[in-house]
């Protein structure tokens, strides 16, 4: 049976901007066999670009 691990990584926080990066991995035995990769953060700027 496989176990799930969480990371979370917080920074901004002293500069008013805060976000958080998720990694959870999934582990059989000492392998890892996936990961998963997220987070949350604040929208700061938004800009569109033609190329």
């Amino acid at each position: 049976m496989g176990r799930d691990h969480t990371i979370v990584m917080e920074q901004g926080y002293s500069m008013k901007k805060p976000s958080e990066i998720i990694v959870e991995l999934m582990v059989e035995g000492q392998e890892v066999i996936g990961v998963k990769v997220g987070g949350k953060v604040l929208n700061l700027l938004e800009k569109e670009m033609e190329i």
